[in-house]
């Protein structure tokens, strides 16, 4: 049930937001939850704890804008904190028509 009323919130807020956050302690199912939504949004996911995943986003700028209207999934971002600066801009951006709602 808890894991239901959750997809439900975070449907709803990938449409009004920029970006969701999943936070809560391991092993509650966050990167499932996130995982599962991604399958329904074709969304672009990456693990931060994968050195390939890792790789491709030290091009980060390019990697969203390749992905420019998909859900772009980071899971593990705490690993690569210099990201959240590319997304709070893209997400910023978003009031200009540069990213819709759901972009992160």
């Amino acid at each position: 049930m808890i894991a239901r009323r959750a997809a439900v919130q975070v449907r709803d807020a990938l449409h009004f937001q920029a970006a969701v956050a999943l936070i809560g302690p391991r092993q509650v199912g966050k990167t499932t939850l996130a995982r599962t939504l991604g399958r329904e949004r074709d969304a672009a996911y990456f693990d931060l704890e994968d050195p390939d995943d890792r790789e491709q986003l030290r091009h980060a700028r390019t990697l969203f804008d390749r992905n420019e209207g998909r859900l772009v999934i980071l899971d593990e971002i705490h690993g690569m904190p210099e990201l959240l600066g590319c997304c709070a801009a893209r997400s910023i951006a978003a009031g200009r028509g540069a990213s819709a709602p759901g972009a992160f």
